[in-house]
Protein backbone atom coordinates (compact mmCIF):
# COMPACT_ATOMS: atom_id res chain seq x y z
CA UNK A 1 0.00 0.00 0.00
CA UNK A 2 2.73 2.48 0.28
CA UNK A 3 3.75 1.87 -3.43
CA UNK A 4 0.31 2.99 -4.51
CA UNK A 5 0.49 5.54 -1.75
CA UNK A 6 3.90 6.99 -3.45
CA UNK A 7 2.46 6.33 -6.76
CA UNK A 8 -0.96 8.26 -6.15
CA UNK A 9 0.94 11.38 -4.73
CA UNK A 10 3.19 11.54 -7.62
CA UNK A 11 0.33 11.55 -10.03
CA UNK A 12 -1.52 14.30 -7.73
CA UNK A 13 1.76 16.14 -7.93
CA UNK A 14 1.81 16.07 -11.68
CA UNK A 15 -1.64 16.88 -11.66
CA UNK A 16 -1.25 19.76 -9.88
CA UNK A 17 2.10 21.23 -11.13
CA UNK A 18 0.00 21.01 -14.86
CA UNK A 19 -2.90 22.59 -13.58
CA UNK A 20 -0.78 26.00 -12.09
CA UNK A 21 1.07 26.10 -15.28
CA UNK A 22 -1.78 26.28 -17.12
CA UNK A 23 -3.19 29.07 -14.64
CA UNK A 24 -0.27 30.76 -15.38
CA UNK A 25 -0.24 30.38 -18.74
CA UNK A 26 -4.45 31.80 -18.87
CA UNK A 27 -4.17 34.26 -16.27
CA UNK A 28 -3.77 37.86 -17.08
CA UNK A 29 -0.52 38.87 -15.32
CA UNK A 30 -2.27 41.39 -12.68
CA UNK A 31 -4.75 38.52 -12.12
CA UNK A 32 -2.37 35.88 -11.11
CA UNK A 33 -1.15 36.52 -7.91
CA UNK A 34 -5.09 36.55 -6.68
CA UNK A 35 -5.88 33.07 -8.85
CA UNK A 36 -2.74 31.64 -7.05
CA UNK A 37 -3.71 32.48 -3.97
CA UNK A 38 -7.35 30.78 -4.30
CA UNK A 39 -6.13 28.12 -5.70
CA UNK A 40 -3.49 27.11 -2.67
CA UNK A 41 -6.41 28.44 -0.85
CA UNK A 42 -8.49 25.08 -1.72
CA UNK A 43 -6.16 23.53 -2.14
CA UNK A 44 -5.41 23.66 2.05
CA UNK A 45 -9.06 24.13 2.79
CA UNK A 46 -9.46 20.04 0.85
CA UNK A 47 -6.76 18.93 2.80
CA UNK A 48 -8.22 20.26 5.80
CA UNK A 49 -11.52 18.56 5.01
CA UNK A 50 -10.35 15.34 3.73
CA UNK A 51 -8.56 14.91 7.41
CA UNK A 52 -12.08 15.86 9.06
CA UNK A 53 -13.79 13.76 7.26
CA UNK A 54 -11.08 10.97 7.78
CA UNK A 55 -11.88 11.86 11.67
CA UNK A 56 -15.30 11.89 12.04
CA UNK A 57 -15.51 8.25 9.62
CA UNK A 58 -13.32 6.64 12.55
CA UNK A 59 -14.90 8.17 15.26
CA UNK A 60 -18.56 8.73 14.63
CA UNK A 61 -19.44 5.79 12.28
CA UNK A 62 -16.62 3.48 13.57
CA UNK A 63 -14.97 2.75 10.24
CA UNK A 64 -11.33 1.29 10.67
CA UNK A 65 -8.18 3.25 8.56
CA UNK A 66 -8.70 0.80 5.83
CA UNK A 67 -12.32 0.84 5.23
CA UNK A 68 -11.63 4.98 5.47
CA UNK A 69 -8.63 4.28 2.72
CA UNK A 70 -10.96 2.41 0.84
CA UNK A 71 -13.68 5.10 0.88
CA UNK A 72 -11.18 7.53 -0.23
CA UNK A 73 -9.53 5.44 -3.13
CA UNK A 74 -13.07 4.65 -4.49
CA UNK A 75 -14.35 7.79 -4.38
CA UNK A 76 -10.98 9.33 -5.97
CA UNK A 77 -11.45 6.60 -8.76
CA UNK A 78 -15.26 7.56 -9.11
CA UNK A 79 -14.48 11.30 -10.02
CA UNK A 80 -11.75 10.57 -12.17
CA UNK A 81 -13.76 8.25 -14.22
CA UNK A 82 -16.30 11.28 -14.54
CA UNK A 83 -14.28 13.46 -15.66
CA UNK A 84 -12.31 11.01 -18.24
CA UNK A 85 -15.84 10.23 -19.45
CA UNK A 86 -16.86 13.80 -19.80
CA UNK A 87 -13.85 15.46 -21.18
CA UNK A 88 -13.95 12.29 -23.88
CA UNK A 89 -17.68 12.92 -25.14
CA UNK A 90 -16.77 16.82 -24.95
CA UNK A 91 -14.07 15.97 -26.87
CA UNK A 92 -15.97 14.03 -29.26
CA UNK A 93 -18.84 16.81 -29.84
CA UNK A 94 -15.98 19.74 -30.61
CA UNK A 95 -14.69 17.09 -33.00
CA UNK A 96 -18.05 16.49 -34.82
CA UNK A 97 -18.48 19.99 -34.79
CA UNK A 98 -15.40 21.04 -36.07
CA UNK A 99 -16.30 18.53 -39.35
CA UNK A 100 -19.62 20.03 -39.80
CA UNK A 101 -18.21 23.18 -39.70
CA UNK A 102 -15.50 22.43 -42.78
CA UNK A 103 -18.14 20.37 -44.29
CA UNK A 104 -20.53 23.42 -44.63
CA UNK A 105 -17.76 25.94 -45.90
CA UNK A 106 -17.52 23.32 -48.47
Amino acid sequence: TVLFSIVKASGATITWIYSTLILQTVCRPDMLGRVMAVDFGFATMCEAFSAMAAGVLQDDFGMTVWNVYYLIHITGIAITSFWIIYFYLRWRLLLELKEDTNLSHK
